[in-house]
């Protein structure tokens, strides 16, 4: 007896040992099922978002986050009143320029750095290398590419304008006895390496190449009776300009090298593109017989510009618009409004302006992501590199507001 009860034991164990296999394998194949189809699920909502973002746009699909989201104030902070500040972000930063210099407020508020200067007529640039503060009229640009690392450049003759690209290569443009101006061009460590007299015309923008081996001037020719508008084209290491084109009846206010060939003429009443290598002429885009009230430029090279219907402010709706082109003159998107843009920005592809007391945000596509209304008027607006910030300057408040 005892012997068929250990062999009953012994065989009820097996049997059990068998169960607890097939069991197993069972689970095994469950889990797999299981995880297939997960991976399955994950990979289709992958394909359909790709395909939506695809056909929509990213921008459109950013458009649909963002939406309706504006408006929580982060920071307040006073102005002084009757001072002439200029504004702009540096990366996630404020910096406020004065005549006494700079100071660096945090997205909280608070000041987080300062530099002092005195400076009698100030304007600031900023870059991705860094800040440059000029004193037109005067003999003084700082460059500051962090709070510890400040160049100062000391000139000759009085500051007419001047202009740092990304990559820190300067070009100030002074006044030079017995000329109508000279352009100074320096390295990103302030040292000076070229530097060109202009005999006749009046200089009123400059621009570096990235590399620095190219120099663009915006001139005005007053020397035939009438004014004369052009484009010249220099290589840095030639005396003389390579090409230069004479532009009839418009004033190119800026002028920008983007990417490794390309020049941006912003005009009075039109843009106009050229070639660096040779100054030819790639494309031109009138403004509809409308007038320019502001516009931007994007660091991925995006253009977006504030045209006004030369009817506004009558008694009918007005077709003031905002337009954005890409680097080939291609329209990416517009949107329309009924008022004057009173300053506007752009950061890759978010666009914001106001009009009055509203604040707009758009894509390039002209896709209206949010829209708010403050209760003061609006000086200027600028964006965070973050895109999830903007400042707004409007009389005596500079206010951070946060874009959830």
């Amino acid at each position: 007896m005892v012997a068929e009860d250990m062999m009953d034991t012994h065989k009820v164990r097996k049997i059990k040992q068998y169960q607890q296999k097939n069991t197993d394998k069972k689970e095994k194949k469950t889990d797999v099922y299981a995880n297939a189809v997960m991976f399955l699920c994950i990979a289709v909502i992958i394909i359909i978002a790709a395909g939506y973002i695809y056909i929509n746009g990213y921008e459109a699909v950013l458009g649909h986050l963002l939406r309706e989201n504006i408006g929580g104030t982060q920071a307040s902070v006073s102005v002084q009143t009757g001072v002439n500040y200029h504004f702009d972000t540096y990366h996630n930063d404020v910096v406020q320029c004065s005549r006494d210099g700079i100071k660096v407020i945090d997205r909280n508020g608070q000041h987080a750095w300062s530099v002092a200067m005195n400076l009698s007529q100030p304007f600031m640039q900023v870059t991705s290398r860094g800040i440059m503060v000029a004193d037109r009229g005067g003999h003084e640009v700082h460059l500051i590419t962090n709070r510890n690392h400040i160049e100062l450049i000391k000139t000759d003759n009085p500051i007419i304008t001047a202009r740092m690209n990304d990559s820190g290569y300067v070009a100030i443009v002074t006044e030079a006895r017995g000329y109508q101006a000279r352009v100074t061009v320096y390295t990103p460590d302030a040292a000076p390496f070229y530097i060109w007299h202009s005999m006749r015309n009046v200089i009123i923008d400059v621009d570096v190449s990235l590399d620095g081996k190219k120099m663009v001037a915006s001139v005005l020719d007053t020397s035939k009776g009438h004014l004369s508008a052009g484009v010249m084209f220099f290589n840095l290491h030639e005396e003389v300009p390579y090409a230069a084109k004479e532009l009839e009846d418009m004033i190119v206010s800026n002028i920008y090298i983007r990417g490794e060939q390309t020049v941006i003429a912003v005009a009075d009443n039109q843009m106009r593109s050229f070639t660096l290598a040779d100054g030819s002429t790639n494309w031109q885009q009138g403004y509809e017989g409308m007038i320019l009230q502001s516009y931007a430029v994007s660091d991925n090279n995006d253009i977006v510009i504030a045209l006004q219907d030369k009817k506004s402010g009558g008694l009918f709706k007005t077709s003031n618009k905002i337009v954005i082109y890409d680097i080939a003159g291609r329209e990416r998107g517009s949107f329309e409004i009924d008022g004057n843009v009173e300053s506007l920005d752009i950061k890759d592809n978010v666009v914001v302006f106001n009009v009055k007391r509203d604040i707009y945000i758009i894509t390039p596509r002209g896709e209206k992501i949010a829209k708010h209304t403050v209760t003061k008027d609006i000086k200027l607006i600028k964006l965070f590199a973050n895109k999830r910030h903007i400042i707004l300057i409007s009389g005596a408040d500079m206010e951070i507001i946060s874009i959830r």
